[in-house]
């Protein structure tokens, strides 16, 4: 039996009033469209639904009896179609998002607070990661999108880059380097360099351009954590060489951003699982996160440093 859910309307509000010019007045149809719908209905379920008496049209007993029965189908059937539309304009759902640190501190907050904005009933779960951690989640469909600096392990995953920058020395504005435009292996060979272990991504960049270089400095300390660094460095324990932004910020900073050179490029991307079929969360997220790169980018590009959407 196929009931169309029109006609489960029409006898819904019909049974109210038994009144097929009440009924049609409400639905805003003519009278011939209601009864048709009626007959219809009748026809679909086999039992005789309307006794008429000359113009008068009244339900049968039949029709009482499966009357509580067609309006909890049809509540039924508006539910679902109310959540179908929720689920098309994105009013409900769950968005997971796995974030590596730096970005987790410094530009996921302002994105976060835009997408409530714009899906209030979603439900946000956002979780701070390695990148390694980060590609995992992914691909373990523990979260349904993440936001990593590359390389990293790509296996089953879909990598589309973000923006692209490039290492910085975070300087103290006391420093006698602190006017410099630029600095050099030759600026930071005798001062304690701060940079990431190789087992970061970033530290794992540097290490790499070190030893393709024949790059060592006489005094270094290893940290995992670019926020580390930046302490460091601000309590004058020595230069660190970071991605820029732990500058994303509107409060007067401690230290100044100098780009190191020669440039060493880092890149920011989104990962996904290929199998995974994009919804409107993840959508309207990812606009928002360009959105807010693309801002980002200019306050880096203001300090002087490298920073462009790709």
């Amino acid at each position: 039996m196929h009931l169309k859910f029109r006609s489960l309307e029409v006898f819904d509000l019909f049974a109210r009033t038994e009144n097929v010019s009440e009924t049609a007045r409400t639905l805003g149809v003519s009278q011939p469209a209601v009864s048709q719908a009626l007959r219809d209905l009748e026809a679909q379920i086999g039992l005789p639904l309307f006794s008429r008496m000359g113009r008068t049209l009244s339900l049968t007993p039949e029709a009482r009896l499966l009357l509580p029965h067609i309006g909890r189908l049809r509540s039924q059937m508006m539910a679902v179609g109310q959540q179908v539309q929720s689920i098309r304009d994105g009013n409900v759902g769950s968005l997971s998002v796995a974030c590596v640190p730096p970005l987790s501190l410094s530009i996921l907050p302002a994105i976060v607070a835009e997408f409530r904005k714009q899906r209030p009933n979603v439900l946000l779960q956002i979780r701070s990661h390695t990148a390694s951690e980060v590609s995992r989640e992914v691909r373990q469909e523990r979260a349904d999108i993440g936001i990593a600096l590359l390389p990293i392990n790509a296996s089953g995953l879909h990598i589309e880059p973000i923006a692209q920058t490039a290492f910085t020395c975070l300087v103290r504005h006391d420093s006698d380097l602190a006017d410099r435009k630029f600095l050099t292996v030759e600026d930071l060979r005798d001062r304690c360099v701060i940079v990431q272990g190789s087992n970061t991504v970033p530290g794992f960049i540097l290490h790499r351009h070190f030893k393709e270089s024949n790059v060592e400095f006489a005094n270094v300390i290893e940290v995992n954590r670019s926020s580390i660094s930046y302490r460091l460095a601000e309590l004058n324990v020595g230069i660190a060489i970071s991605h820029p932004f732990v500058f994303t910020s509107d409060v007067p900073l401690p230290l100044r951003a100098i780009p190191f050179r020669p440039e060493i490029e880092i890149v920011v991307a989104f990962t996904f699982l290929k199998e995974r079929i994009a919804s409107p969360h993840i959508s309207t997220f990812v606009e928002i996160v360009r959105r807010q790169m693309t801002k980002t980018a200019d306050e880096l590009r203001n300090l002087g440093l490298s920073c462009r959407m790709v």
